[in-house]
């Protein structure tokens, strides 16, 4: 099949994803046992769930529309955050409460970071300081800190067997930092070490329609893990519609 035709067929999957996901029912409601933290993380978890579900299906959108318009090349920041999310998604779902202790440690040691900054940088004041003070003092419970090794994206990737997520999103960080990866569609350079520059990348494949299809159906199979109901069936449907598009 010609690579236009099956990133075709791969976008048109990709968008029956998305629209998959548009009907699905939101998480049901938790009945709490009491007011602790480890209660509250439970819904913390539920939310942030839902939260890294729905950004990864607007980001695969969005990466889908720069894709439609020549810009495959630029979409790699998209294909990164979606893979990451989709990696740290299945922690999520799988360790719930203690997972979103420690993205709240994880929050507060980010905010410590730009607290820090601010001494040789701009500052904020009044309200704005006082909420970045609080959110920097959150407690959590210390049976809790043994899931901050999952805080790293690679050590999510070998305890859930995501380790093919795990190679793509090394590709897509590689071209989206400043590295020199991240300049080499904008240049070529031949054998005799003649350069020709250009503003618009030349790079022919592209990957972006597979990606964000992959990429999809494993965040949503995650949340259906959540909500069993979510999707009734469909999630397998589109399993073996990606398989016979990437069949010889």
């Amino acid at each position: 099949m010609p690579l236009s035709d099956r990133n075709e067929r791969l976008s048109y999957l990709a968008r029956q994803l998305i629209a998959d996901w548009e009907k699905a029912p939101g998480p049901p409601t938790m009945a709490l046992p009491d007011g602790s933290r480890a209660s509250g993380a439970q819904v913390d978890a539920v939310n942030i769930t839902w939260g890294w579900t729905a950004r990864i299906v607007r980001t695969g959108e969005a990466a889908l529309l720069l894709s439609d318009h020549a810009f495959h090349v630029e979409a790699s920041p998209l294909l990164r955050s979606m893979l990451e999310h989709a990696i740290a998604l299945r922690w999520v779902v799988d360790k719930r409460g203690s997972a979103a202790q420690a993205l709240l440690r994880d929050r507060a040691n980010g905010y410590s970071r730009f607290q820090a900054a601010q001494h040789s940088g701009w500052r904020l004041e009044g309200e704005a300081a006082e909420r970045l003070e609080r959110a920097i003092a959150v407690e959590t419970d210390d049976d809790t800190r043994i899931e901050d090794r999952h805080l790293a994206t690679l050590h999510r990737a070998r305890t859930y067997g995501l380790m093919n997520l795990y190679q793509a999103w090394l590709i897509e960080t590689w071209s989206t930092h400043a590295t020199f990866v991240s300049a080499e569609p904008y240049f070529d350079v031949d054998d005799a070490a003649r350069g020709r520059l250009h503003r618009v990348p030349e790079w022919e494949v592209n990957s972006v329609p597979g990606g964000v299809a992959i990429t999809l159906h494993s965040a949503l199979a995650c949340y259906e893990s959540m909500v069993p109901e979510a999707f009734s069936g469909r999630l397998e449907t589109r399993q073996n519609e990606f398989e016979q598009i990437m069949s010889p």
